[in-house]
Parts: C-alpha cells; structure tokens; sequence
C-alpha cells in the first residue's frame, strides 16, 4: 500500500485514532529533497504496512496545519504515536535513516 495522502481536514481524526505509529511526511512538488525522499517513503509504505501508517502532507495545500505544527523546512518527517509527536527529522533524509526512524517508531513501548 502506498503512503496515504492527509489533509489538515482529516488530520486530528487520523492521528488520534491510529492503532499504530503515523508517521508523517511534509513536502511540496516545488522540493527537490522531497522529491527525492518520495520513491523509498512510498517503498516503506508497503513494507511497514500494519507496523506503521506512512502518510504525505503536502505543505503548500495544508498550510494551516503547517503552522500548527510549527513545519519550518522541507522535507519535514515527524512521527506520532497514540496522538502525540515523539520524533522529528528536517531535511533530506536517507533511505537509511527512514529505516531507523520507522524501527524506533516502531519499538517505542513495545513489550521485550
């Protein structure tokens, strides 16, 4: 399954009611680092399906829920979990690093 596209609309409903860890994605056609970052966010979309929910917010179309969120660069990826942001990554991020900030998403309060 492909990343989900969000809009500040749906957004409070959507992050309070996810079973699992949303992950959210800032860009804007306009950004080439977000640009780059799309084929793999969608790749792990798929792959962490059930695990995590992927979403992409597009920053120009939402500003309303940029400001909110104080969204200051782009790409901006911020991770939530039961309602609240626990992390936050600005910039170009690595395919690499995605994979790291979707494990610790993950395994944040999960039982050992």
């Amino acid at each position: 399954m492909a990343a989900v596209e969000l809009t500040e609309r749906q957004w409070d409903d959507v992050v309070a009611g996810s079973p699992v860890p949303l992950v959210a994605l800032f860009w804007a056609e306009w950004c080439m680092p977000c640009r780059s970052v799309m084929p793999y966010y969608e790749v792990a979309a798929a792959r962490w399906e059930g695990r995590a929910r992927l979403g992409k917010i597009d920053a120009d179309a939402n500003r309303r829920l940029v400001q909110r969120l104080d969204i200051r660069g782009l790409p901006t990826l911020v991770v939530f979990r039961g309602g609240q942001e626990v992390a936050r990554r600005v910039g170009l991020i690595p395919e690499e690093h995605l994979q790291e900030v979707l494990e610790a998403a993950v395994d944040v309060g999960a039982p050992r």
